[in-house]
């Protein structure tokens, strides 16, 4: 039986957070999350999305519901339609014999936990369209009900562009929408209003295709008193907005001097001071994604409170109660200044391959794929570090998620020299070393020092970064 989001009932307590106190040891936290909107740490969930493709006979176009009610006034209308959580669409296809098991299980791992999804249909997908009035006025649309029908939607008239304005600024000026979209908590199948913004100004190299930007804010955020230390805490879904799984969450948490309201707004604006630094310092940030606050907590790394450490151990699919465990202080993990976790895999070669072989030198780990065109942007950037370097000052370690047979292929034509492992998400033999650094975009890179420390990571070893990055850790 469907039921009203319990998420939109929480939303009526975002405004007043009750501040939970934890103010004697505990070997157990518990952190109370309400849905919030707009400004935080993680600035938004962002992707590419294409038009549909008519022609396509790919399972998510078989998923497709057919869409009504376009206005006959507009001209060169295109339709597009984004999952908000792709791994139901798969179960959900699973179960209705739109791909078979094989197809599934290849993709999903043999081990897949299917507990956190439903075989009952969830209409997960949004729906909106892009066109222009007969005056050469850029419009948008959202099916903001989920009834596949446009004829009872607003229309979104949106600004002419300024050629001085860039894509970032042009994001953060398009209209939040509230567009409702089912998600399934575990329990039961709840709607989801989830706030979306849409730019269509893309870079050229995508704009032939018609593609734009999709994304949203949607956060949760709530207080914990702890041995009488205010702490503000945010939670998001990098992936999947309105939902919470483990590989894609991310935490932020800051202290704060508890004052009249609940939550900190000081604290707020200390996050968009940290935006907008990031924004004019950041060029390593793609044109058209707003830049999040670095390094925000993953599931399963630990935090410090005052003297006291904490695993972020668990966090419900509402993402309403995080779940924190008291740990001895480690220094193994995926921040700077944290020991890289190590792994044993095998490379292309077939040959087995340990991270400490690295230790003695500079070695960036690069998470990469034939199919990301972004990785493949990169490749011309670690070409030029690897030929300035010798090889007991620098190496690369590349981890590939995708067919051996592409990257062996691709290896061969683009010459590259650097060592290679395959991995696969979802395949169990393989993807040890995507589980370990927590993977869930490429391209992901890691420069690690000759203590196998992490001395960089993301934004500063992409591009034209990557050289003045290496400079300062490796060395002229």
């Amino acid at each position: 039986m469907r039921c009203l989001s319990l998420l939109c009932a929480l939303l009526m307590g975002v405004l007043a957070f009750g501040c939970q106190l934890m103010d004697q040891d505990t070997d157990v936290l518990k952190v109370e999350l309400a849905v919030a909107e707009g400004d935080s740490p993680f600035g938004h969930y962002s992707s590419i999305v294409n038009p549909e493709d008519s022609s396509s006979t790919g399972f998510s176009a078989r998923m497709r519901q057919p869409v009504t009610g376009l206005p006959d006034s507009l001209l060169d209308i295109r339709i597009f339609s984004e999952h908000m959580h792709y791994e139901q669409l798969r179960y959900q296809a699973y179960k209705t014999g739109v791909i078979d098991s094989t197809e599934f299980f290849d993709w999903a791992g043999a081990d897949f936990d299917t507990s956190g999804f439903t075989p009952e249909f969830v209409d997960q997908e949004v729906y909106f369209a892009v066109g222009w009035t007969s005056d050469s006025v850029q419009v948008l649309l959202f099916d903001t009900n989920n009834n596949e029908d446009f004829s009872d939607e607003e229309v979104y008239q949106l600004p002419a562009r300024d050629p001085d304005q860039s894509a970032r600024e042009i994001f953060r000026s398009m209209p939040r929408v509230p567009v409702n979209v089912e998600m399934y908590n575990g329990v039961n199948i709840e709607e989801v209003p989830v706030p979306i913004v849409v730019n269509p100004a893309v870079p050229p190299s995508m704009a032939s295709t018609g593609a734009v930007w999709f994304g949203s804010e949607l956060h949760n955020r709530g207080t914990l008193s702890y041995k009488g230390q205010e702490y503000a805490w945010w939670a998001t879904n990098l992936v999947y907005a309105g939902i919470f799984e483990d590989d894609y969450t991310r935490i932020w948490v800051e202290p704060y001097q508890k004052k009249e309201t609940a939550f900190p707004e000081h604290a707020e604006a200390q996050v968009k001071r940290r935006q907008e630094q990031l924004q004019e310092t950041s060029e390593a940030v793609p044109d058209g994604h707003y830049p999040p606050i670095p390094e925000p907590y993953k599931m399963g790394e630990v935090i410090s409170l005052g003297e006291d450490s904490f695993r972020l151990t668990s966090i419900d699919r509402a993402g309403s109660l995080l779940v924190l465990d008291r740990v001895e202080t480690e220094n193994i993990g995926l921040r700077i200044g944290m020991i890289a976790p190590g792994f044993n895999a095998q490379t292309l070669e077939g040959k087995t391959l340990h991270l400490s072989d690295y230790y003695g030198k500079h070695v960036l780990i690069d998470f990469w794929g034939t199919w990301c065109s972004p990785c493949i942007e990169e490749i011309p950037y670690l070409q030029g570090a690897y030929d300035a370097y010798s090889r007991d000052q620098f190496d690369i370690l590349a981890v590939a998620n995708d067919n051996p047979d592409s990257v062996r292929v691709f290896v061969e034509k683009e010459q590259l020299r650097w060592t290679q492992i395959v991995q696969r998400q979802g395949n169990d033999s393989l993807s040890a070393v995507l589980e370990a650094y927590k993977i869930t975009g490429y391209p992901t890179t890691f420069l690690i020092d000759p203590e196998g420390v992490i001395v960089a990571k993301e934004g500063e070893l992409r591009g034209e970064r990557l050289a003045e990055t290496l400079r300062t850790y490796v060395g002229e």
